[in-house]
């Protein structure tokens, strides 16, 4: 595709200059002497034209305009889309909306698996590895834009500005978790050459999560007991499950389209990776009544997930 910029010569110059000369006829002495006055124009075509292109691999014949389910090689291995609820925690802080990813996942809580452990409801004792082979999803994408060569007629890389034009996270009829789910986001401009990863927690509601907590997990209608041999002296305390005053923060999805998420390099890609999961300690799911944990509302539930990325009105001008 070559597209070349055309010069266009106004066609307005007779009727301009006629009317500038019944504008200044009889006012000033020496207008009288201008035997002709001439208006024109020169313009250029400024049709810019350019793409955005996406992959899942970031490999030469990769590029195109959709992504889909069978395009995304998944972090370890999976070869379907089922998740698990768990968490994210880092032993330490509370998990901030733009900060990376902790390392360490959770599920499974279950107090009966040391009843007599001094904090029987911590992460390290009564809680499993959780891991993206299993129970959450993960992957990457890849994006660049391209624009026309004004020399060559050819398509060159080109910087733009990448907005976010639409967040879609919805419930398959007859499902109900997409209001416990988090999307993280880990941008990385270019592709670990220099610019330093930006990060994203989102979520349909956005807020924040209490990554602690009392929970009925055995299902007898009362908080779970730290329970135990007889003779535990605190058997009969109520478990705190996770980790203690620590919170999870996730902003609220719709406040981000139309805003900018990140800009392409000139050369090269900017790559994203997509990190889903359902929030174990999330109580919104089925009414408010309890976390995700329990499972209430939640087996066999689908989802749909997709986001739109564009540029503005403006992108691809010299």
């Amino acid at each position: 595709m070559k597209i070349s910029k055309k010069i266009i010569v106004s066609s307005l110059s007779t009727a301009l200059g006629v009317s500038l000369i019944g504008a200044i006829s009889g006012t000033v002495a020496w207008y009288q002497y201008n035997t002709a006055v001439r208006t024109s124009l020169i313009g250029t075509n400024v049709a810019d034209t350019g793409i955005l292109e996406i992959s899942a691999t970031n490999a030469a014949d990769s590029w195109k305009a959709n992504l889909y389910t069978s395009d995304y090689t998944f972090v370890g291995g999976r070869t379907n889309t089922n998740i698990t609820p768990v968490t994210f925690y880092d032993g330490t802080n509370n998990l901030a909306s733009n900060v990376a990813l902790p390392a360490n996942a959770y599920k499974k809580p279950d107090a009966a698996k040391n009843a007599n452990a001094a904090n029987p409801g911590s992460f390290a004792n009564v809680f499993e590895a959780a891991t993206a082979q299993y129970d959450y999803i993960q992957y990457s994408f890849y994006v660049r834009a391209r624009t026309v060569d004004d020399a060559t007629g050819g398509l060159v890389q080109k910087a733009e500005e990448v907005l976010l034009k639409d967040f879609t996270l919805e419930d398959v009829p007859d499902g109900n978790i997409v209001s416990g789910m988090r999307v993280h986001l880990n941008i990385d401009p270019d592709n670990n050459v220099e610019t330093a990863n930006t990060y994203m927690l989102l979520s349909l509601a956005g807020g924040t999560t209490n990554l602690y907590g009392k929970l009925d997990l055995d299902g007898d209608g009362a908080d779970d007991k730290v329970g135990g041999y007889e003779w535990n002296a605190n058997r009969n305390n109520d478990v705190i499950y996770g980790a203690n005053e620590k919170t999870q923060s996730a902003i609220k999805a719709s406040t981000k389209v139309d805003t900018v998420l990140f800009s392409t390099p000139a050369s090269g890609a900017a790559k994203v990776t997509v990190t889903i999961w359902i929030e174990g300690f999330d109580k919104t799911v089925g009414g408010g009544s309890s976390a995700v944990w329990s499972g209430e509302n939640t087996d066999g539930a689908q989802f749909h997930f997709g986001m739109t990325l564009g540029v503005a009105a403006d992108a691809f001008e010299d």
